[in-house]
Order: structure tokens, then sequence, then C-alpha cells
């Protein structure tokens, strides 16, 4: 269970900047 929490986490962080960079770009 933890590791689910930690990918969600880590997704919920990370698509944001992804696509603002590939927005950007």
């Amino acid at each position: 269970m933890f590791i689910i929490f930690c990918i969600a986490f880590y997704n919920r962080f990370h698509v944001s900047p992804v696509l603002t960079q590939l927005g950007n770009q």
C-alpha cells in the first residue's frame, strides 16, 4: 500500500512539471 501511495504522490507532483516543459517547448 505504501508503495502505491509513493507512486501516486510522485506522479501528482511530477506530471504537471513535465507537461509544463512540453508546453513551453
